[in-house]
């Protein structure tokens, strides 16, 4: 990441690292838990130019992000409470994004969550963009 390069951190892709590894320290933030029983949850845009709701049974990731240096722009809440679902930022030379939603089949083929997934990703390829 430090020569350039692009970092995808998918749910699981956050969770069972060390705290104060580089790894998280690069990612900017963590797992912290989620409950047992999946239940709908709304994600909700909160930035990156982008506006809208969707929602779906999925595993409410809870997760700590430092915030005051990453771009929040995306926001989970169900009836167990509110979270931080997706960030970005640069690290050194390359990018850094996190998303947590989509643990099930359902999350997996939801349109709305498939354009956030493909915006991610097409912003983690394009290095000569802001």
């Amino acid at each position: 990441m430090e020569n350039g390069g692009g970092w995808l951190a998918w749910h699981s892709g956050l969770a069972s690292y060390p705290v104060d590894s580089s790894y998280t320290r690069m990612l900017r933030g963590y797992f912290l838990s989620h409950p047992e029983q999946h239940k709908p949850v709304s994600y909700i845009a909160a930035g990156n130019g982008q506006q809208g709701t969707f929602e779906f049974v999925d595993e409410h990731y809870f997760v700590h992000c430092d915030e005051e240096n990453t771009e929040v722009f995306l926001r989970s809440a169900s009836t167990d409470g509110e979270s931080i679902a997706g960030w970005r930022h640069r690290f050194a030379a390359g990018r850094v994004s996190c998303l947590t939603p989509a643990h099930r089949e359902e999350g997996l083929l939801h349109s709305d969550f498939s354009g956030w997934l493909k915006r991610e990703i097409e912003w983690l390829a394009d290095l000569n963009s802001k």
